[in-house]
């Protein structure tokens, strides 16, 4: 009987051996092993690891180094990350305080209604632009509406956008577009429609300097521009609601003659303009008319056109400045 036991209790010993169980189990698992699985479970880590890096670069960018990018406005290093990680704002907005150096001192609080005219993408789409709603604006225009009964848009400068315009004609007013750069839009169907549909008078037409008389800087012998208190005259308007102007640098001849400063003054409660640095103009001139036009309107609104951001940063006025800025003024008066 001992012996017997002793036998079993060998055989049950050997079958519950772990070792050439555990043997087993693997050489089992190896076999049933699917390729596939393996595949997707390394995809997954590969996908979960990367989705977790990107995640820690937001969290250093937004976090940790976006409050520091300021300082360094104007870089390459800052433009790059700025751009990739979407926050233009601080490297390609010189800051208020280098904006009021160069004569843009923005009082961004007094617009509270600002309405987006043209496209609607703002500081990245050619063609749209911020104009402020004037009844909001009760320190500058008292019990003002806006726009007002018979209100007056000029508008200088197209190259075939005609969204301002339209978004300004569907709000009720008299609308003119000036470019001389399109010779063959005149009586074209297309502007026969814009006539038809929104009412916008189309002018073959630049904006000058008087001192260049009926030339057009920098274009062909054929354009013909004409100064803005000729073109108010001639039109017989007594009030503007809103001038803009994207001239592509052309803007520096007319802005820097008393007269269109005074004409603007006296008759245009909206004034937009884009300006091109250094295009057309010198660093002292330049801030000299910025600093002009500060004195006559408020600056309350600007921006960087990014749709134009091909172009390198140049550096304006001891400043890295990029070279499109778009800026709402509204007059003192």
């Amino acid at each position: 009987m001992r012996r017997e036991g002793h036998e079993t209790s060998s055989r049950i010993g050997r079958s519950y051996d772990p070792v050439p169980i555990q043997d087993e189990l693997e050489e089992g698992s190896h076999r049933r092993a699917d390729p596939q699985i393996s595949n997707r479970f390394h995809r997954l880590r590969c996908c979960s690891l990367v989705v977790s890096f990107s995640l820690f670069l937001y969290i250093l960018i937004f976090v940790i180094w976006q409050p520091k990018l300021g300082k360094y406005r104007g870089t390459d290093d800052c433009r790059a990350l700025s751009s990739f990680f979407g926050v233009q704002d601080l490297c390609f907005k010189p800051s208020d305080a280098d904006a009021s150096r160069i004569g843009l001192v923005s009082e961004r609080g007094i617009c509270e209604a600002p309405v987006r005219l043209g496209a609607l993408e703002r500081g990245s789409a050619d063609g749209g632009w911020n104009v402020c709603a004037l009844e909001t604006m009760r320190q500058h225009h008292p019990g003002a509406t806006w726009p007002p009964l018979g209100c007056v848009v000029y508008s200088f400068g197209s190259r075939g956008d005609f969204t301002f315009d339209i978004a300004a004609a569907m709000l009720g007013c008299e609308v003119h577009t000036f470019d001389p750069t399109m010779p063959t839009f005149r009586s074209s169907e297309r502007e026969l429609q814009l006539k038809r549909d929104f009412n916008i008078t189309f002018h073959d037409l630049g904006l000058g300097a008087e001192a260049d008389g009926s030339a057009c800087k920098g274009l062909s012998p054929s354009t013909t521009c004409e100064p803005l208190p000729s073109i108010i005259k001639r039109l017989g308007h007594r009030s503007i609601e809103v001038v803009k102007m994207d001239i592509e640098g052309a803007e520096w001849g007319p802005l820097g003659e008393e007269t269109t400063l005074q004409i603007l003054k006296s008759h245009v409660r909206q004034l937009l303009v884009e300006y091109h640095l250094p295009w057309g103009v010198d660093e002292a001139r330049g801030t000299a008319v910025l600093g002009r036009l500060s004195e006559m309107f408020v600056v309350w609104n600007w921006d960087v056109n990014f749709s134009n951001f091909n172009k390198a940063w140049v550096k304006w006025a001891g400043l890295h400045m990029p070279p499109f800025l778009e800026v709402s003024y509204v007059s003192r008066v």
